[in-house]
């Protein structure tokens, strides 16, 4: 989450969701230790959600 916010800050968002949606597994854990706040949330979000939304060719 901290890629994902400092590459928001750089202009370089669409370029990291894109770097975060090419694994076709991608693991995360330990998330609910973590004191996130609300806009780093709608950033992984949008990272875990993204590949979703992008058509795959198997």
């Amino acid at each position: 989450m901290t890629q994902l916010a400092q590459a928001q800050v750089e202009g370089r968002l669409e370029e990291k969701l894109l770097h975060f949606g090419k694994p076709k597994l991608l693991i995360v854990g330990e998330l609910g230790n973590l004191p996130v706040e609300a806009s780093a949330a709608n950033l992984f979000f949008r990272s875990s959600a993204a590949p979703t939304s992008v058509p795959r060719r198997w």
